[in-house]
C-alpha cells in the first residue's frame, strides 16, 4: 500500500520571525519544512513548494520576477492586503492629525 507523502516546503522570507512562525505552523501540521531568506538562497532546497512571504516588499514584485522565474519550486506567494493596509494608514493619519 502506497502512503501519500505530504509535500516538503521551504518558507522564504526576509523576516526571520515570519520564517520561524510559518515553519512552526507547517511542522505542527506534519509538513516537513525548511527556511531561507530568498528564493535564490532556497534554490538547492529539496522541497516541492516554496511559500514566499513578500511582506512589505510586495510593491517590488515586478523587480523580483527574475528571481521567481528562476525558481525550480512551485511558488506560493503571500502578499499583504493592500486595501486593509491603506485603511490602517488612513486611520493612523486621521488620529495623528489635529482636529
Amino acid at each position: 500500500m502506497d502512503v501519500a507523502r505530504s509535500p516538503e516546503v521551504i518558507v522564504v522570507s526576509e523576516d526571520p520571525l515570519v520564517r520561524s512562525g510559518l515553519s512552526s505552523l507547517l511542522q505542527g501540521q506534519g509538513i516537513a519544512s525548511a527556511s531561507a531568506a530568498s528564493l535564490t538562497a532556497a534554490a538547492d532546497a529539496m522541497a516541492d513548494i516554496a511559500v514566499w512571504d513578500l511582506g512589505d516588499a510586495a510593491g517590488e514584485v515586478s523587480d523580483r520576477l527574475e528571481e521567481l522565474q528562476s525558481s525550480r519550486h512551485t511558488v506560493i506567494a503571500l502578499l499583504p492586503d493592500v486595501v486593509e493596509r491603506s485603511e490602517r494608514v488612513r486611520r493612523r493619519r486621521s488620529r495623528a492629525s489635529p482636529s
